[in-house]
């Protein structure tokens, strides 16, 4: 390998996203101890990947649940926001299979199996460019709803967003195949910081370019929105003519996109070094990836938390509220039974 010359980096100390550019030995030349000791003295490959491995098998779990609410109340489809979540899910699922697979392979760390390494990177990646567009798309939906827009009719409306919600599977497939036949694409496994990266033996840093940009303009136009949607919230609810315009569950269910946009918008700041230096810290180096995992989920987990018809209709909530019920019936009817007997004795 040749000797890799970074003297002339002038901006090393401040740019952490640096080491995309650099190989595994390479990066150890350059940041020794700081990162890779650190973190090796806490865990080693077998504990980040069990650790991996149970995050990502609780969320893809976790998942399925999500799935089983709309399976059991398919009247849902009939909203467009729940249309849009599912789609998003969907996504999110193959993420999370993705992400049990780098599990596995960290705990492995073999170099046999890096043949498959670029699939899965492709994968993962393009599935998660396509979430993040649906995440746009779901604001744009919410931003509609808060607004009122009325240039569509309500036909209209539902053909623009199953047109919105095909052409993000599209982006996401284009992706894909793009990144599949284009070599500088190239993705691979990092066992120094235990994340995806881009290949550093391809030059060309076009396709990470491409990803940061794309993705921070999807994350921008959704901010705007976002911005917009609780500026018009706040008007009305200081409004005392409007104030009951908006009930919880409406309020719930802009949470939920606010918040999956956070969650992508601050994962995308923590790769881009732009909020902390996570990748001198230690054994915290492991959090982006383990942030990633989270984002890839994000959109099922908030939707547990605010969206009551998803949450209400899940597999496990049913069981559950089937077996209190029955509980609260049998006692009643003990206490009915002892009050007659009671009586009887008297």
């Amino acid at each position: 390998m040749e000797d890799y010359d970074y003297s002339n980096d002038t901006d090393l100390s401040f740019n952490v996203s640096f080491y995309y550019d650099l190989p595994d030995e390479v990066f150890y030349e350059v940041f020794g101890d700081a990162v890779l000791v650190s973190l090796k003295c806490f865990l080693n490959n077998l504990q980040i990947g069990i650790i991996h491995l149970v995050i990502s098998s609780s969320f893809m779990i976790l998942q399925l649940l999500v799935f089983s609410s709309f399976y059991n109340n398919k009247t849902i489809f009939k909203n467009t926001c729940f249309k849009i979540i599912f789609n998003h899910g969907i996504l999110s699922l193959i993420q999370q299979i993705c992400h049990i697979i780098t599990s596995i392979i960290t705990i492995l760390e073999n170099e046999k199996i890096n043949v498959v390494l670029p699939i899965i990177g492709v994968i993962l990646t393009s599935s998660y460019l396509g979430s993040i567009a649906f995440i746009f798309l779901l604001t744009l939906n919410r931003f509609d709803i808060v607004y009122n827009i009325h240039y569509l009719h309500k036909k209209e409306k539902e053909k623009f967003y199953l047109i919105g919600i095909i052409l993000c599977y599209i982006f996401t497939i284009v992706i894909f195949v793009a990144y599949t036949l284009i070599p500088e694409c190239k993705i691979t496994f990092s066992f120094v910081t235990y994340e995806w990266v881009y290949d550093v033996n391809q030059p060309n840093m076009l396709p990470h370019q491409f990803e940061k940009y794309s993705t921070l303009t999807f994350l921008v136009l959704s901010l705007i929105l976002q911005f917009l949607i609780f500026l018009k919230i706040f008007l009305l609810r200081c409004s005392t003519s409007r104030r009951k315009i908006f009930v919880p569950d409406d309020f719930k269910i802009i949470l939920h996109g606010f918040l999956c946009f956070v969650t992508a918008l601050l994962l995308e700041l923590i790769w881009d070094g732009m909020l902390f230096q996570i990748y001198w810290s230690g054994v915290l180096i492991i959090m982006p990836h383990i942030l990633h995992i989270f984002c890839s989920v994000s959109n099922s987990i908030f939707s547990l938390c605010f969206v009551r018809e998803i949450r209400k209709n899940m597999i496990i909530y049913k069981y559950f509220k089937k077996k209190f019920t029955n509980v609260g019936q049998l006692k009643s009817m003990k206490t009915v039974n002892a009050t007659k007997f009671i009586r009887t004795v008297a």
